[in-house]
């Protein structure tokens, strides 16, 4: 496959991460902190949530991979779901005035629910082309490097640069934005995606599907791995903006300042790391980057200023560089390994069933 439809696919990330940073990281601080809605109700909405979105995505996997249509299994829920996807990110920054707190709990989780929906219909979709649409492992590797740097620069416009469009454009003004890009940079990752419309899908009905893809050994230490990983990569966004405002003492738009630099880093960093996969493989390049990581958030514990803010962040993005390059190649691995094994393409569950694991 030729550079651009390479370079065409890896921008399906921009619409994986600008969505999905800017919920994890502002819906809170909107509905809380702006809105003033009790933290109980706002916790009680989460939790529903997080059932619905621990049962999607295998969900959504399973029906993918037993999928068969002339234009494959993947490709139709992706064009059909983005519109949606779209809009249902929208209505989350849109909420009604003048209501009570319950009439706005239900108004929150419902369009969480269809935001949650639509975009693991989509992206799990598109994530399951990946594996194969590249086969090699240097592939995969210059892929994902490019895939994790677009997301990355998804991601910081989810989280730096929301502060910098609300001030002007307000919350509203922020869900077009963003909504439109993401909604931009899915259709055109389709440019570059390509699957076997003829692929053996998964045979076995939901249950012992996903009882057969946990029993194997490789995805099991994987999602392991995972789960703690994103544990933590998902907690620190978090607290950012509530770091920057209660113990930096700094504006929303200036926490752009100390959220940049981890992004910058990790996008800089994809070149070496692309590079290591190749030659180390993706198994020693993991242990290397959870090794980084978890030693580069400790000084983090003692920053109290804004220089110190920056440069302790910067640090944290070289192995968050790595941490998000090899997720997706040691599935992509797993999914081949099975396919020895089994003779059918089930890149839906295995995506599903690890991302089911870590919503927990």
């Amino acid at each position: 496959m030729n550079f651009w439809k390479k370079l065409a696919y890896s921008f399906g990330s921009m619409g994986a991460g600008l969505p999905e940073n800017a919920f994890t990281a502002w819906a809170l601080y909107l509905y809380v902190d702006k809105l003033g809605f009790p933290q109980q109700l706002f916790a009680s909405a989460m939790l529903i949530y997080t059932i619905w979105n621990c049962i999607n995505d295998p969900l959504f996997g399973f029906w993918s991979d037993r999928t068969h249509t002339r234009w494959g299994r993947r490709i139709p829920y992706i064009v059909l779901g983005t519109l949606p996807l779209a809009l249902a990110f929208y209505l989350i920054w849109a909420p009604p005035v003048g209501v009570s707190h319950m009439a706005l709990f239900w108004y929150y989780l419902a369009v969480i629910f269809a935001y949650d929906g639509f975009y693991t219909l989509v992206i799990i979709n598109w994530t399951s082309l990946y594996p194969e649409t590249f086969t090699s492992t240097r592939d995969r590797s210059t892929v994902n490097a490019w895939r994790q740097a677009i997301g990355i620069l998804g991601a910081m416009a989810g989280l730096a640069a929301t502060p910098l469009i609300v001030a002007r454009l307000g919350w509203k003004g922020m869900g077009v934005i963003f909504g439109a890009i993401t909604a931009i940079s899915i259709f055109v990752s389709l440019l570059g995606s390509r699957e076997n419309v003829h692929a053996p899908g998964e045979a076995l009905p939901l249950g012992p599907a996903i009882r057969n893809t946990l029993a194997n050994r490789s995805f099991l230490t994987f999602v392991i791995f995972n789960l703690f990983v994103n544990s933590v990569t998902v907690l620190v966004p978090q607290v950012i903006p509530f770091f920057a405002k209660y113990v930096l003492h700094i504006s929303d738009s200036q926490s752009s300042l100390i959220m940049a630099p981890i992004f910058v880093v990790a996008i800089i960093s994809q070149v070496l790391w692309a590079k290591v996969v190749v030659r180390r493989g993706v198994r020693t390049t993991a242990i290397i980057a959870c090794v980084l990581f978890g030693l580069s958030l400790l000084p983090l514990g003692l920053v109290h200023t804004m220089t110190q803010a920056v440069v302790g962040f910067a640090i944290v993005g070289v192995g968050l560089g790595a941490l998000l390059l090899v997720g997706d190649i040691m599935v992509a691995d797993i999914c081949d390994e099975d396919s020895v094994t089994t003779h059918t393409r089930r890149e839906g569950m295995f995506y599903g069933v690890n991302a089911l694991i870590i919503r927990m």
